[in-house]
């Protein structure tokens, strides 16, 4: 093999594993939460929305806060009944579930599981394809019934 086709092996091999990573940056890029708002009773939330079993699973899980008019939409392709539990959470939450636009159940100051605590388990009150994780104490004035809207 000359030393004119080795460079031109190396420069193609660099080539494609330069595609191949710059397709996973694509990929990742693809998977970023969306932010959005979202308007219940008054109150206006800044919103990431997870739209993905990856980004379901994740949630809120192991961050260390949430700013104060912040929060977590979740949006499933279905309705059904949901389980939402608090693995790896370090602060409480309040859950708002959400059939469409508007408000089924209000689950409030669920706990962050202490160590070697199991976490909290919480079941939608009826069949949802969406839900919002807000900090704890947000949810005080957001009443079955009420309408959502959300803003992209």
């Amino acid at each position: 093999m000359t030393k004119l086709n080795k460079i031109i092996i190396a420069v193609f091999l660099f080539c494609a594993i330069l595609i191949i990573f710059s397709g996973l940056n694509l990929f990742k890029y693809k998977t970023k939460r969306q932010e959005a708002k979202i308007a219940i009773a008054a109150k206006q939330f800044k919103i990431e929305v997870a739209t993905n079993p990856e980004q379901w699973q994740r949630g809120l899980s192991e961050r260390e806060n949430l700013c104060a008019n912040c929060g977590m939409l979740f949006v499933f392709p279905d309705k059904k009944s949901k389980e939402f539990w608090m693995k790896d959470m370090l602060f409480p939450l309040d859950i708002i579930w959400l059939n469409d636009q508007t408000v089924v159940g209000v689950s409030q100051n669920l706990p962050a599981p202490q160590k070697n605590e199991l976490p909290v388990i919480v079941q939608s009150p009826e069949d949802v394809n969406m839900v919002l994780e807000i900090n704890s104490g947000q949810a005080q004035a957001i009443k079955i019934g009420d309408q959502a809207k959300v803003s992209y």
